[in-house]
């Protein structure tokens, strides 16, 4: 995937239906995981998976999803709010995903 398409998978997150969402999650964590993204960019889909994060707290999927995404953002506000996941979640799998993507968060470089 080019990263040049990663602002228009950003506005996705934002304007989108929940299905579709879901999947650009996935794209958006791929990318900053393994493409040569700018730092500028790298923070603003930081910043908007946070936002899908708090704004769907009952959907346990987005929620996962978002957590397996944070494993590619060594930045403080992701490792705080995976920490608080893994030991105040109240969903396993999501507490899970939490600790997963912790231990390869701080792997990534610091943001």
């Amino acid at each position: 995937m080019d990263p040049l398409i990663l602002p228009m998978l950003i506005a996705v997150l934002r304007e989108r239906p929940r299905d579709e969402v879901a999947e650009v999650i996935d794209a958006i964590g791929f990318m900053c995981f393994y493409a040569a993204v700018t730092p500028t960019d790298r923070l603003a889909a930081l910043r908007a998976l946070i936002d899908t994060f708090h704004e769907n707290p009952n959907d346990e999927l987005v929620q996962w999803k978002v957590a397996r995404a944070f494993e590619s953002f060594n930045h403080p506000d992701c490792l705080s709010l995976l920490s608080v996941i893994e030991r105040c979640g109240s969903i396993a799998p999501l507490r899970h995903e939490a600790q997963r993507s912790l231990a390869l968060a701080v792997e990534q470089p610091s943001m």
